[in-house]
């Protein structure tokens, strides 16, 4: 598994998440990892960050998923990936929120690995 000294590449990774306890928290783990780290609360402000920047400029990207509906869980994660080359993940815990009688629980050190392996 490759981190972001090790993959030759940007080391930047980009947090979306409208919580700021839960974005400061994956900010502050993602940092000991070796990461460093921009936050965006809304998907628009991502959305302005991941313009003004080159599409590869983030190794990763770790978002809350903005489900507008059940059908539709990973619409706004499928509309990033054609905004950065980045990995991308949805946030550990709410990875299978929308899939019926499943529900996810990780811890947040596991945001890093998650990342590094593209985990959705």
């Amino acid at each position: 598994m490759l981190g972001p000294q090790e993959s030759g590449g940007a080391s930047a990774a980009l947090i979306i998440e409208p919580d700021a306890t839960i974005a400061g928290l994956l900010a502050l783990v993602l940092g000991d990892d070796g990461y460093a780290t921009e936050c965006a609360s809304s998907p628009d402000e991502a959305l302005a960050l991941l313009a003004a920047r080159d599409p590869a400029a983030f190794y990763a990207v770790l978002s809350y998923d903005f489900a507008r509906s059940r059908a539709a869980p990973y619409a706004w994660l499928d509309h990033l990936r054609t905004r950065t080359a980045a990995k991308m993940s949805s946030t550990p815990w709410r990875a299978h929120a929308h899939r019926p009688g499943r529900r996810a629980y990780a811890r947040v050190a596991e945001a890093a690995p998650a990342m590094n392996m593209g985990v959705e």
